[in-house]
């Protein structure tokens, strides 16, 4: 399947220098929109239902799992073609047209402004919603955490992509592709080996998925958390904590967290293995929060063009003149932000840089729910102060207002935007007056793990709140393997200690 997506990806970035007109079929289509997640579907809306509840759990497993405060949760477009003559439809009508192996394909795409996915339904369309919901776990992963080693970011995708809800449950645990079968309980690698990214960079099949590291650690997986306990659970959120600490997650913090020996652990294993007879666990689904009033309505004109015109900017291509479409669509829909959003990603698509920020800063003056519109305000209009850093105000007040304007927005529509609080750190750090809440709130964020310059700016913000203790605490236990970032944090912790010496003391 994925040797397939990969030819699919290389055939649809293909397509360039399509005519204007681009033509609708027959195919009737549905659409949903429920928070940031937006299903344009030419199939029932049972099936579409289901494939919402499963991307939710998705979400929702990962954060539980991770101990993550907050997860991502960009704006994100799944289109589903009930057949591939509806794909035919939905394309434009002079567009050359894909071979039969594409067009029964799926597509995922992670950007700036979102997440697109695409699936053609077919004979391989369980293999390919699998393989759709591995890339959606493993962007949130690696969007939470900072270098996860193999085990964790081949193994826990590919345990998750087994979520599916039937009968008003979610279902979590079934077999995933052939791992079950290839299995060899008898011969597991010592976990000191299948922790050991050395060891497993040489196992890396990244188009099948059919070697010893993808089988074991989905394996190693399905014993931690089909038949999770509290305990078992803690101990994997703690090595998640240890992982955003700079800490490496092998076998040596993996025998810590869990307090026994690799050997006794895998010993647990392997008898949960011998004794499996397909344990699935069913839980409540974490979706019925958010979907248990969801509507499908007819899709509109503008609902297809602008799943179009995401699907083709996102694929990396301009769609010709399509654009002029959009702009007819703009005057169609006065102050609807949506022509300006889908322009924005056709010209992303096609390389024109600044207009499509021009097209996001339309689509924020008209309303946009797009978080991204708001983030990229914020870094036009933020000076950054990541690398002069005082213990005073050193950004005016009408800026750090404007600032503050843009990314508390950004967070309010997604509040696992992870860079936007990378942005808020300077803000608080240098606004003439800190705002305890948010400081709290980034703090809490761990956000702090993928953007390291985070730490400093919050212990600025404390210093300058009157926290002055935590602040030196704080950096005081910051280190680098970078050279040049430990010599950053060193000048941090020096003027804090220099600071808060009496006067008489002082240089």
């Amino acid at each position: 399947m994925c040797l397939r997506f990969v030819a699919a990806c290389a055939l649809f970035w293909a397509l360039t220098g399509l005519a204007p007109g681009v033509l609708f079929g027959k195919t009737k289509y549905l659409h949903t929109k429920v928070g940031n997640l937006e299903v344009l579907s030419s199939g029932s809306a049972e099936a579409s239902l289901k494939l919402m509840y499963e991307l939710l759990e998705v979400r929702e497993q990962i954060k539980a799992i991770t101990g993550s405060a907050v997860v991502p949760d960009p704006a994100m477009l799944v289109v589903v073609f009930e057949s591939e003559r509806a794909f035919d439809d939905f394309m434009p009508a002079n567009a050359p047209k894909p071979d039969p192996e594409w067009r029964s394909t799926s597509l995922f795409w992670r950007g700036d402004s979102g997440l697109t996915m695409s699936l053609i339904k077919g004979d391989a369309f369980a293999a390919s919603r699998e393989v759709m919901l591995i890339f959606y776990a493993n962007y949130l992963l690696t969007s939470l955490v900072p270098h996860p080693p193999l085990w964790i970011s081949v193994g826990l995708p590919e345990y998750l992509s087994t979520v599916e809800y039937r009968r008003g449950k979610i279902e979590l645990g079934t077999p995933a592709r052939d791992h079950r079968r290839e299995l060899r309980v008898s011969r597991l690698l010592p976990l000191a080996s299948l922790c050991d990214d050395g060891q497993m960079n040489k196992k890396l099949d990244p188009l099948n998925h059919k070697t010893v590291l993808y089988h074991e650690a989905w394996a190693f997986w399905h014993f931690l958390l089909t038949d999770r306990t509290p305990a078992r659970l803690e101990a994997v959120r703690r090595i998640f904590a240890a992982l955003r600490r700079g800490e490496t997650a092998d076998g040596a913090t993996v025998g810590r967290e869990f307090g026994m020996s690799l050997d006794e652990l895998q010993a647990e294993e392997k008898k949960y293995l011998e004794r499996w007879k397909q344990p699935v666990a069913q839980l409540v689904p974490a979706g019925e929060r958010w979907l248990q009033n969801v509507v499908f309505a007819p899709a509109s004109d503008l609902d297809r063009k602008f799943a179009l015109a995401v699907l083709f900017g996102r694929a990396g291509k301009g769609l010709g003149s399509f654009g002029l479409e959009l702009l007819n669509l703009a005057q169609a829909n006065p102050g609807s932000p949506r022509p300006y959003e889908a322009m924005a990603n056709l010209a992303q698509g096609d390389g024109q840089t600044g207009d499509a920020e021009r097209y996001w800063e339309r689509a924020l003056e008209n309303g946009s729910t797009n978080s991204f519109a708001y983030l990229l305000a914020a870094r036009r209009h933020t000076p950054t102060q990541q690398y002069h850093v005082t213990l005073r105000a050193e950004l005016p007040e009408i800026l750090a207002d404007q600032a503050r304007g843009y990314l508390d927005k950004c967070l309010a529509l997604n509040p696992g935007a992870m860079e936007a609080y990378a942005w808020l750190a300077g803000v608080e750090a240098f606004a003439p007056t800190p705002r305890l809440e948010a400081v709290n709130r980034i703090e809490q964020s761990q956000a702090q793990a993928l953007y390291p310059s985070i730490a400093p700016q919050l212990a600025v913000a404390w210093w300058r709140l009157g926290e002055k203790e935590k602040a030196l605490r704080l950096v005081r236990t910051l280190k680098s393997s970078d050279a040049s970032t430990d010599k950053y944090y060193a000048y941090v912790r020096r003027l804090m200690e220099h600071a808060s010496q009496p006067a008489e003391t002082k240089d």
